[in-house]
């Protein structure tokens, strides 16, 4: 390291100064002499800013992962990952993997590229035995910096694979959760208007002669036979699973809200009616009313502000 920085210096190649640092700072994690290495990356830090190169950014804030993981560090090593994870972003974007290798393959021709001209300046401008043998040592150096960056962008695409896999899961499994939600409020809809039709039916019969009232019992009974309680509960479980962050939010802006207020803000979301919330709560028209009026209170809400559109966009 310390004859290829001589090098560096004497073509004034700043570039590879610090490319020759960082990789030094690499090999020290590589070492386990973490702190050592921490030290060393930190004091390039405002160097690497300076070049404002993406792809400069994306190995330093990679090897400052590593080493805040190392050193149990796990605040700054999540901070570090988010940017890295960002700067891969906007280097490779969200293709795939094949396109990922191809660019490898054009970067590491770069690379080989840019070492044999750097290799060759120095050939150009000195003759003697002793710049031959530093030339040597810093081949060396360059192949097993090459290895080293071609090992730990193998792993960083391992893993940012394995990220892509779980955010696909997750896809799937809120798309089921959406799907039984919507499944829930069907099957609600379907016996509010079973309870509609049974209150219509009985309007119906009471007006007919009482033997013919008798024909329509099996109707009436079969009408009878409602599990209201137990879909409420099942809508309410299911629109839980799916929307939990909705919930943390609310609290958050408004904790002084009642679980009543709180499950009427769920209704609300899902643009359900007056009426139709009326109907799932078992309460009157005029106090949910009411309860819309407390919770625009609570929610610091002015006259002109429409709950609906607030609470759709928590």
């Amino acid at each position: 390291l310390d004859s290829a920085e001589t090098i560096f210096i004497e073509i004034e190649l700043a570039y590879g100064i610090l490319l020759a640092e960082l990789y030094r700072a690499g090999i020290y994690t590589n070492m386990g002499e973490f702190e050592k290495s921490e030290r060393l990356a930190k004091a390039l830090e405002s160097e690497v800013k300076a070049y404002n190169s993406p792809q400069l950014m994306e190995e330093y804030s990679g090897l400052m992962q590593e080493i805040y993981d190392s050193l149990g560090n796990k605040t700054q090593a999540n901070s570090y990952f988010r940017l890295n994870h960002e700067l891969q972003d906007k280097l490779i974007g969200r293709e795939n993997l094949m396109a990922i290798n191809e660019l490898e393959i054009v970067k590491q021709k770069n690379f080989e590229d840019a070492k044999k001209a750097s290799i060759q300046a120095v050939l150009e401008k000195y003759k003697h035995r002793n710049v031959l043998i530093i030339l040597f040592s810093a081949l060396f150096l360059l192949v097993v910096i090459s290895i080293f960056l071609f090992i730990r962008k193998k792993n960083q695409l391992e893993k940012q694979r394995i990220l892509i896999v779980n955010k696909e899961i997750r896809h799937d499994l809120e798309l089921k959760s959406r799907e039984r939600l919507t499944d829930s409020m069907k099957n609600l809809s379907l016996e509010n208007l079973k309870e509609q039709i049974h209150e219509d039916l009985m309007n119906v019969i009471s007006n007919l002669p009482s033997s013919q009232q008798n024909l329509f019992q099996d109707l009436v009974k079969n009408l009878n036979r409602r599990n209201k309680d137990s879909l409420v509960q099942e809508f309410e479980d299911r629109f839980i699973g799916v929307h939990q962050e909705f919930f943390v939010n609310l609290r958050e802006i408004a904790p002084d809200l009642s679980s009543a207020e709180i499950k009427l803000c769920a209704f609300i979301k899902l643009n359900l009616t007056t009426k139709e919330i009326s109907y799932l709560t078992n309460r009157t028209v005029g106090t949910i009313d009411n309860s819309r009026s407390r919770i625009r209170r609570k929610l610091g809400l002015k006259e002109e502000d429409n709950l609906f559109i607030f609470l759709s966009n928590l």
